[in-house]
């Protein structure tokens, strides 16, 4: 059981970078049209108060979702609990990714919006999904020298 969770979540984790490379694909071979919005300064605007807020409250959240005390309360008691709360910290990584790519390519390869899709990246290297971190999380104390 648990190891199906930890291989889901990783189908999941890494389909959410392959949808961010997929979409800066489309956009470097032209396939969707970069620049739509290249000069506009009302759109820069919203996109970067947008881009920006949404940086600020999901890596911090997403990092710090597991140890709310409901939360934790509920991952202790079922496996399937852990694996849901793991699938919305994925999730409130995987919206300002995508977010901040498009942007990035809309306004016609703004830097700051390349820099926030970065910053989210790094934040993915810390929620990688695997059995010690969800024996942590779940606070169950198996030794791996035991089994």
């Amino acid at each position: 059981m648990d190891k199906d969770i930890i291989i889901l979540l990783r189908c999941v984790y890494f389909a959410n970078l392959t949808t961010a490379i997929i979409i800066a694909l489309l956009f470097e071979m032209l396939i969707l049209e970069p620049g739509l919005f290249f000069g506009n300064e009302e759109a820069s605007y919203w996109f970067g108060i947008c881009g920006i807020g949404l940086l600020l409250v999901c890596i911090p959240l997403a990092l710090k979702l597991m140890s709310f005390k409901h939360i934790k309360a509920a991952i202790k008691e079922s496996p399937k609990a852990y694996q849901t709360w793991s699938h919305i910290r994925l999730a409130l990584l995987e919206g300002p990714l995508l977010f901040n790519t498009l942007a990035y390519y809309l306004l016609g390869c703004e830097p700051k919006f390349g820099y926030m899709a970065l910053m989210i990246v790094v934040a993915h290297l810390f929620v990688w999904p695997s059995f010690d971190k969800m024996n942590y999380e779940r606070e169950l104390n198996y030794d791996q020298e035991e089994a």
